[in-house]
């Protein structure tokens, strides 16, 4: 899907307007699945990458918000960032 294309114009007004019209807790959903939608328009096998790297990045951050030992804090940005 081309952002050029009347059929991206259409893709991205129904999912706008869907974002504002569900309640907040739902919107994460929305994001993901339009997500993948947009990706599978092209090649599907990018929807493969896509959910591999929505995959790595939800466990990395669990990893990483564990517990509020020391540990976890070594992996944090720092504050000059």
């Amino acid at each position: 899907m081309v952002f050029t294309s009347v059929a991206f114009l259409v893709f991205f007004s129904v999912i706008a307007t869907t974002y504002w019209l569900i309640p907040f807790r739902f919107r994460w959903i929305l994001l993901l699945a339009s997500s993948l939608v947009f990706y599978a328009w092209a090649t599907p096998v990018y929807t493969l990458v896509l959910a591999v790297s929505v995959l790595f990045n939800y466990l990395s951050g669990i990893w990483i918000g564990r517990d509020g030992t020391p540990q976890t804090k070594a992996y944090s940005l720092p504050a000059s960032l």
